[in-house]
């Protein structure tokens, strides 16, 4: 499991949690949403040869991430991918901010939980 505390964060992950914690302190809810699973992604990436080409979803499995990292990955999918109605809109900046920003506090909290090493128990 990833054990940033230890000084053994990959630096690839280490440079994108540095910028998740840039843009998050700046109220960029979207962006934080797709580069906390960024983060988490490049970790276990990182972690093993294995899993780089692995499909996100399989790769968050095989680490035995549960339901609320599963949700991080579908957000940022939708976010990410046009599957026929949008997931984001401009108007939802003004009328949906607090959702946004609720999405982008819970998948901070996700990372911080991968940090501290505690995969899905310690969300």
């Amino acid at each position: 499991m990833v054990r940033a505390d230890m000084g053994l964060l990959s630096d690839q992950a280490a440079a994108l949690l540095a910028e998740l914690e840039t843009i998050f302190v700046a109220g960029a809810w979207v962006a934080t949403v797709i580069l906390a699973a960024a983060v988490i992604e490049a970790e276990l990436r990182a972690e093993g040869d294995e899993g780089r080409f692995t499909n996100t979803g399989v790769l968050f499995r095989e680490a035995g991430l549960g339901d609320d990292f599963d949700w991080l990955r579908q957000r940022r999918n939708a976010l990410l991918h046009f599957t026929g109605e949008p997931a984001l809109t401009v108007d939802m900046f003004w009328f949906q901010a607090a959702e946004l920003e609720a999405d982008a506090r819970r998948s901070v909290t996700l990372v911080a939980s991968m940090l501290r090493g505690g995969g899905p128990d310690n969300v």
